[in-house]
């Protein structure tokens, strides 16, 4: 909701023929597309308590929180342990508990389109990395993430990558999907979600770059 449907799980027929299509090479068929399209969105869920109610024909996909969601659930059950110091890694998506002993934070390296990595400095916290630096398929000439735009049915095809860092892995997990599709847009989202980010895209003018939300505040200068 709060991302005005640019991050939907019910988008799943979608997200299925972008699969599909970047197997064999080719765009969905139009038609299919258009279908699919017609059978998603998050309005059309009926929650009843702790039930769902689907419409017919609509799938839903969790692969935009996913790894988030299972990093938290393994961070948890270290805590319920005894091990609060840990830091769970699926994926690339990261929830982060206290920092090592002796340590103020954990020290973590990202990768985006630049040269330049940015070293976080953070605890108790979830870090999530979306984009098509490593998923993405290239049709006519046209490079597809395998990020879907849920608003519109289409593949991402601005090559960009959005990392954030929030309360919790999950909703990193969440925000760095919407990010990459919403770009800058998203940084009231994400300050009402207590969140930051970065976002790199590459554009007619070269390589952009947005820091949003106190993305300043958690950045170290490498040793």
């Amino acid at each position: 909701h709060a991302s005005g449907g640019a991050f939907d799980p019910t988008c799943g027929p979608v997200v299925r023929l972008w699969r599909a299509a970047r197997k064999d090479h080719h765009r969905p068929d139009p038609d299919l597309l258009s279908d699919a399209q017609g059978r998603t969105g998050w309005t059309k869920v009926r929650l009843q308590g702790a039930h769902a109610t689907l419409e017919p024909g609509m799938r839903l996909d969790f692969g935009g929180i996913g790894k988030g969601y299972a990093a938290d659930q393994a961070l948890t059950l270290l805590r319920e342990r005894g091990f609060p110091s840990a830091l769970v890694d699926i994926g690339g998506d990261m929830a982060i508990g206290d920092p090592p002993p002796g340590r103020d934070a954990w020290k973590i390296e990202v990768e985006l389109r630049g040269t330049t990595r940015p070293l976080l400095q953070v605890a108790n916290v979830g870090v999530a990395t979306s984009g098509d630096l490593y998923q993405f398929v290239e049709i006519e000439g046209v490079r597809y993430s395998h990020i879907v735009d849920a608003r519109t049915g289409e593949a991402l095809h601005t090559p960009t990558v959005a990392c954030v860092v929030a309360p919790d892995a999950t909703g990193a997990d969440a925000l760095a999907s919407a990010a990459s599709v919403l770009g800058p847009d998203v940084e009231s989202i994400l300050v009402a979600e207590g969140a930051c980010a970065l976002i790199e895209r590459e554009t007619a003018d070269g390589l952009r770059r947005w820091e949003l939300g106190a993305w300043a505040r958690i950045v170290s200068t490498p040793e």
